[in-house]
């Protein structure tokens, strides 16, 4: 079965907004969907001025000895504003076979849209 954690944060952006709760439910019911097994959920706290996430930290500095293949988020806007800093980290994973996926849209083309309206 391919393991996985989940990742989530409260979001704010222009109309959009989601709770940590929100998020844990999708990607649940997307892990189920396609078979992954979820090991752990982390969920760090809504600061629109923080700029470090303690949780989401804790799962970048442990991947490479984790018990986990995938990190499932609701979608791409989790992972933080810059959109060079989110493509180099899925390219860090992906050359050591880990990966996120994003529940709602695991596209590049919505990945693209999103960053692009910044």
């Amino acid at each position: 079965m391919k393991t996985a954690v989940i990742y989530a944060r409260h979001i704010r952006y222009r109309n959009y907004e989601s709770t940590s709760e929100q998020q844990i439910h999708t990607a649940k019911a997307f892990a189920k969907a396609n078979g992954y097994e979820i090991i752990n959920i982390y969920t760090d706290d809504f600061d629109e001025k923080q700029a470090v996430y303690p949780s989401f930290e804790r799962i970048l500095t442990g991947w490479e000895n984790a018990e986990w293949d995938f990190i499932i988020v609701e979608n791409y806007a989790i992972l933080g504003r810059i959109f060079e800093k989110t493509v180099s980290l899925m390219r860090t994973l992906n050359k050591k076979g880990k990966r996120i996926i994003g529940a709602q849209s695991n596209s590049l083309l919505e990945m693209l849209i999103y960053y692009g309206e910044k």
